[in-house]
């Protein structure tokens, strides 16, 4: 399950109109996607783990529609 925050909605300096959105979601484990390569260091430490947390912000631009010039 993803949760999702709406960050707001500006208008940026050449007047187009933006929102953006924040995405968090649980803790997932690669190997449930058939992803099981993984990277030990060689003290034995792991540098690339099997859990990933998910989190993402992402911005939208309005499209202005397009006016046909006949």
């Amino acid at each position: 399950m993803l949760n999702v925050a709406y960050s707001g909605e500006i208008q940026d300096p050449w007047g187009n109109t933006r929102v953006g959105f924040e995405v968090t979601g649980k803790k997932i484990n690669r190997k449930d996607f058939g992803i099981s390569f993984g990277m030990v260091s060689e003290n034995r430490c792991v540098l690339l783990g099997y859990d990933v947390d998910i989190q993402a912000q992402t911005e939208f631009v309005k499209q202005v529609a397009a006016i046909a010039v006949a």
